[in-house]
């Protein structure tokens, strides 16, 4: 609801924008509101109204392609198959000699994530999750704005695990093998969006959690970044 309402919030404030630049624009030229208003309810006005709105569009996405072509650039897409029951992360991300596949967890991650009861996530559906490369270096924060914004960037633990069961030898697949950092946006226990990455180290899977807001991002390319859309829809 807190997202609908910033949305909503944001809508407002650009129709105010848009409102203050149009009469400006009448006022210069010397037009009167009325006679604008009544033009533009008829099929030539609208039809001018909505060209003009397609180049705004076309001009925004025009300056977005390029930031986003330097970040990120899109590797594939991956199917994480739908689930019946809740998944335990306390239950499944278990170390190798626990019978689990993983090498070891940070204290970020064992705090976050399996401390107490542990995360816990209701069943989900088959979902589609895209991934790019992280082509240099970068925060979380701006990662996650290039993705779309939180909504659009965030995935599950249940998503990550799934991909690492595929992967439980070190495999070639989605996630990298080579010792490079697969990074995943995922709530915590409390509901904060965090930086989860997992990496292959010879013997297992290793997870680590970091906070998205830190200040000392990604040193270079090279990475993964998973998400559930790309940032165009």
């Amino acid at each position: 609801m807190r997202d609908e309402w910033k949305e909503a919030r944001q809508a407002v404030a650009l129709a105010g924008e848009v409102f203050n630049v149009f009469a400006q624009t009448m006022a210069r030229r010397g037009v009167e509101p009325e006679k604008i208003l009544r033009w533009l309810n008829t099929p030539e006005g609208l039809r001018v109204m909505t060209e003009g709105v397609d180049r705004i569009c076309d001009e925004y996405l025009r300056s977005t392609e390029k930031s986003r072509a330097d970040l990120l650039e899109f590797v594939g897409t991956t199917i994480i198959p739908a689930t019946t029951e809740p998944f335990v992360a306390k239950d499944r991300f278990l170390l190798k000699k626990d019978g689990g596949i993983c090498s070891n967890f940070s204290n970020n991650f064992t705090t976050w994530f399996l401390s107490g009861k542990g995360k816990i996530e209701e069943p989900i559906s088959e979902t589609t999750l895209h991934y790019d490369k992280l082509r240099q270096s970068s925060l979380d924060i701006q990662i996650i704005a290039e993705l779309g914004g939180k909504t659009k960037a965030e995935t599950t633990l249940t998503e990550m695990f799934s991909l690492m069961e595929k992967q439980r030898s070190g495999e070639s697949g989605p996630l990298l093998n080579n010792g490079r950092a697969n990074i995943f946006y995922v709530k915590d226990q409390n509901s904060l969006l965090c930086t989860v990455y997992v990496y292959w180290n010879g013997d297992g899977w290793f997870v680590s959690a970091l906070s998205v807001e830190r200040s000392n991002g990604w040193g270079d390319g090279g990475r993964q970044v998973f998400s559930r859309l790309p940032a165009s829809l």
